[in-house]
């Protein structure tokens, strides 16, 4: 017998695992986009209260408080602020 065993409490991905899938079906830039629309954050918002088949919902899974922003690609992003932060 062999067993494979992930030894860590934490993993790593990036944030975009978070939403759900069809938010992300035209891509990263239509996402980014539409994140301007106060509808699509509402359809998103009620996706995280729902359990989507085929989607692993990590608010409920993991919770919010355990998913942590470790880094933001660019120092002179305007999101630079929320790293190292959760809820």
């Amino acid at each position: 017998m062999t067993l494979d065993v992930y030894p860590y409490t934490a993993g790593c991905t990036m944030m975009l695992i978070v939403f759900p899938p069809w938010a992300l079906e035209r891509g990263i830039d239509n996402f980014v986009q539409n994140l301007r629309d106060p509808a699509f954050r509402q359809r998103i918002i009620q996706a995280f209260r729902e359990d989507l088949e085929g989607w692993e919902n990590r608010s409920k899974t993991v919770g919010w408080e355990n998913i942590l922003l470790s880094s933001v690609s660019s120092d002179k992003s305007p999101n630079k602020w929320a790293e190292g932060l959760s809820t």
